[in-house]
């Protein structure tokens, strides 16, 4: 019950810090949204490997905010052929999803009252259920899925407050790994680039 409660006040702070509304009720911020949170596709920035996205966009649809976790860590009573076969069928869905959201056309509205209908029609994925319970399996560590409408898929996360003072792209991440933390700010001030002070 506690790892519960802990969930559900993540769940929380996450919901009050972080966003990917393209419609959030003030219109300076939905077009400062507009202007400098929307991810383009670009060879040179996000695509170097040719292996798609490195920043992973388009971003899955959700109807709820979830933290995803390892699969031994949401299932500890399979045993690893069942974990093994969830993190399949979980790897099948989102390529499924990811090539359906990105033969779509960019801030595709259709869907955003229906996400079972984008599933159904352009995935082929019957159970929102069953989605909602594969997209909770991550490959690396712990990860927030924020509730997102298929026309935010290519939104970068914000805070609302800061974005619309700050005026210029954001990335605001919950970081559920200290040592995470620890490794970004190491690398960051390590870096051999001159020009960064």
């Amino acid at each position: 019950h506690n790892a519960d409660k802990t969930n559900e006040a993540l769940i929380d702070l996450i919901e009050n810090w972080i966003s990917c509304s393209i419609s959030t009720g003030d219109e300076k911020l939905d077009s400062i949204v507009r202007e400098y949170q929307m991810h383009k596709h670009t060879a040179y920035s996000c695509n170097k490997s040719g292996k798609g996205c490195r920043f992973n966009f388009p971003k899955p649809p959700s109807d709820k905010c979830m933290i995803s976790k390892p699969v031994t860590e949401l299932y500890p009573n399979m045993d690893e052929v069942e974990q093994q076969n969830m993190v399949e069928e979980a790897k099948t869905m989102m390529t499924k999803v990811k090539t359906a959201l990105e033969e779509l056309e960019y801030e595709c509205t259709d869907y955003d009252d229906d996400l079972e209908k984008f599933l159904q029609e352009k995935c082929g994925i019957s159970n929102i259920d069953y989605y909602h319970e594969l997209l909770q399996i991550s490959l690396s560590g712990k990860t927030v899925i924020l509730k997102r409408k298929v026309s935010e898929v290519f939104v970068n996360n914000y805070n609302k407050v800061f974005l619309k003072h700050w005026n210029a792209n954001t990335d605001i991440q919950l970081c559920l790994d200290s040592f995470a933390v620890v490794t970004y700010i190491t690398d960051y001030l390590t870096k051999s680039d001159r020009n960064v002070t």
